[in-house]
């Protein structure tokens, strides 16, 4: 059995899956040490016309799972998950493009630090040298966090530790191990199609006393929004929804007044000239879900006392 199983959900033809595959095959770390495991969120036809002929040219070793429909990242990733038995757990977007030593250095932190809820690479962007995220922080209390570094030129060097704590993480490239997976209850799958899943993740981890860590010393490419498109509406609706339901499922940790102030500032300020009716439309379909998200709180709440 593999120490470390890789999961990459996919279903979009217009996204590098052969150059994504590439890098995961060609690592530091011996082959037999670790498994590929594409989840195909796509139809049958899809696996036949696009996904088997990339399997083969690349490596015939990886395991294709077709999953019953299109399950989204959070459920792509869960399905990929239950089908594993792996120690150690690596989340692959299939438009990222891994550093060679990323799987090598990811598990040895792992065995190292024994409360490593997290962890996550430097992700810059696959179009040019400015980082997309170094992290993710919270920045106001209505949910709406910034990608540590987003925009800036590339420059690795500056840190002088191999790995540095994170708040947040950003969820295109990450690990995490068998244990955390099941106590923090995996991806939230409530957020379909995808966005604040990882937010998520990362904030239970920390509820549950596991640390999230950055490893410095590797940096992994990402092109990012291919699927959704990041200037689309379709994008914006599914933020927005994602957004709110985060907010509902951890309400917990904010304080009411602070969120309403902050989101009454976000829309005088910046809103009211920014997508606006998507956002309006994010909350509206966000609505039928409402009730699972307060259920789900209310049973990681349970959770966390009964770990005190």
């Amino acid at each position: 059995m593999p120490e470390l199983s890789i999961i990459v959900p996919t279903c979009s033809r217009q996204v590098p899956l052969e150059q994504c595959l590439r890098s995961l095959v060609h690592q530091s770390l011996s082959r037999e040490r670790y498994e590929i495991v594409l989840v195909n969120n796509g139809d049958k036809e899809h696996a036949r016309l696009f996904i088997a002929p990339i399997v083969q040219a690349v490596d015939p070793g990886i395991r294709v799972l077709q999953a019953p429909k299109n399950l989204g990242y959070a459920g792509g990733c869960r399905y990929g998950v239950d089908n594993t038995d792996s120690e150690y757990i690596i989340f692959h977007n299939d438009d990222a493009i891994a550093d060679p030593a990323w799987l090598a250095l990811a598990l040895s932190e792992f065995k190292k630090t024994p409360d490593l809820g997290a962890l996550v690479c430097r992700v810059v962007d696959a179009t040019g040298p400015r980082i997309q995220h170094e992290g993710v922080t919270q920045v106001v209390p209505n949910a709406l966090f910034w990608q540590t570094g987003w925009g800036e030129i590339d420059n690795p060097k500056r840190f002088e530790e191999p790995t540095v704590d994170l708040e947040f993480f950003g969820g295109c490239i990450w690990g995490t191990t068998g244990s955390v997976w099941e106590k923090v209850g995996g991806l939230g799958n409530l957020y379909h199609p995808g966005y604040y899943e990882d937010t998520e993740f990362g904030l239970r981890c920390r509820q549950l006393g596991y640390r999230i860590r950055l490893l410095t010393q590797v940096t992994c490419s990402h092109y990012g929004s291919l699927t959704l498109g990041s200037a689309s509406n379709a994008y914006w609706i599914a933020f927005h929804r994602s957004r709110l339901l985060f907010l509902l499922r951890n309400r917990t940790v904010f304080r009411n007044k602070e969120i309403l102030r902050a989101e009454w500032r976000w829309w005088m300020d910046i809103g009211a000239d920014s997508h606006p009716f998507t956002c309006l439309l994010g909350w509206i379909t966000a609505i039928p879900r409402i009730p699972r998200a307060l259920m789900d709180r209310r049973q990681f709440k349970k959770k966390c006392l009964q770990g005190l």
